[in-house]
């Protein structure tokens, strides 16, 4: 059989942590945001929030038995589509974001965690109708997904001012290193004042 051809079953796993910033689709200038999200053939969705411009749900997703050839994994997508929930009309769709597969096994660990990712209406792409933080992954046969501990969460931007020069640029070369980037060349930075 073709390598090309054969199917493997992979597995992915979606945390949807938060949102920030969503566009009000209602009179009041909210929404009632949740979150569509697919991978090849198969859809599931979080829990709705009513009245809300930020979003918490801490909500953890998996897409299993998914047999795809290389093919289909070059090409397939894990589609993200915040919508307003609406009782009497469709739900009105806010914002997407799709991440290539093939992309997502590639990266460190066949991950992403804990990335903030701006989400963009199809008919107006230039412009952020609201931020998700989402880690998302995919496995294959013989594979496992990533663990974290607890020391692993990313530390929020409020004490960054807070911190001097050396410590910034060692927090840098941790996440380089464990990243596997190795930077050969520092680029020179002028800086002048105006």
């Amino acid at each position: 059989m073709n390598l090309v051809l054969e199917r493997k079953e992979y597995l992915v796993g979606v945390t949807i942590f938060e949102a920030r910033n969503i566009m009000g689709k209602d009179a009041a200038g909210t929404s009632d945001p949740f979150l569509k999200i697919k991978v090849a053939d198969q859809v599931q969705q979080t829990q709705k929030k009513y009245e809300q411009n930020s979003a918490v749900w801490n909500q953890s997703l998996t897409f299993n038995a998914l047999k795809m050839n290389q093919y289909e994994l070059e090409t397939f997508e894990l589609i993200l589509e915040l919508y307003d929930h609406n009782a009497i009309f469709q739900n009105e769709l806010i914002g997407q974001y799709s991440i290539g597969l093939s992309t997502l096994h590639r990266s460190l660990n066949h991950e992403f965690f804990k990335v903030w990712i701006g989400m963009f209406h199809p008919d107006e792409p230039n412009r952020v109708v609201g931020y998700l933080q989402v880690s998302c992954f995919i496995v294959g046969p013989n594979e496992r997904p990533p663990v974290h501990s607890s020391e692993d969460e990313i530390v929020e931007d409020n004490n960054s001012y807070e911190d001097d020069e050396e410590e910034i640029a060692r927090r840098i070369e941790n996440i380089k290193r464990a990243q596997g980037v190795m930077l050969i060349n520092s680029p020179n930075v002028i800086n002048k004042q105006y």
